[in-house]
């Protein structure tokens, strides 16, 4: 009766072992696949080209039309840099500020949420618009920032008379 078990139950340990075996082998492997239409190499677009910007405020192009296409289109691009100049003659201020729009139609400034432990230890939040502000002649500024959104713009915020340049590095 006892070796009956023995039997029994080393007959059941091997089924076991030989069903598990064949489980694993019928285990198709896991693929990933890449992301679709990724952004293949970074691009340079143009937002503003230098002309002479007087007080007030102004947006570059959305769309912004190159060779057919919306240079304005951020889908395929996890980040952003955007680079502003004023020129040699510039004579005043300017706030260059990044905004992102899901359509064309709704558009906000670019900002993000950070955060940080005060002095006495408590979690505080701020939100940083990602903007650049330049004063007079030949400065140059940079923001870099991850992408929301589908298309992108700068507005551009003037006191005085500017000569601005901006260009943007999508990633």
């Amino acid at each position: 009766m006892r070796n009956i078990r023995y039997s029994i139950l080393t007959g059941f340990v091997a089924l076991s072992l030989l069903m598990s075996g064949v489980a694993l082998l019928s285990v198709a492997p896991i693929v990933t696949a890449a992301p679709a239409e990724q952004g293949s190499t970074p691009r340079t677009v143009t937002l503003i080209e230098p002309s002479v910007v007087t007080t007030g405020t102004t947006y570059s192009d959305a769309p912004l039309l190159v060779q057919g296409q919306d240079a304005a289109m951020t889908t395929n691009y996890g980040s952003v840099a955007m680079f502003v100049t004023t020129g040699a003659n510039s004579t005043g201020t300017m706030t260059a500020t990044l905004q992102v729009s899901p359509d064309r139609e709704i558009w906000a400034d670019s900002t993000e949420i950070v955060y940080s432990f005060n002095s006495t230890g408590t979690l505080a939040t701020n939100t940083v618009t990602h903007r650049v502000t330049l004063s007079g002649a030949s400065q140059t500024g940079i923001v870099r920032t991850a992408l929301a959104g589908a298309y992108m713009r700068v507005k551009l915020d003037v006191a005085g008379t500017l000569t601005p340049t901006v260009k943007a590095t999508l990633r």
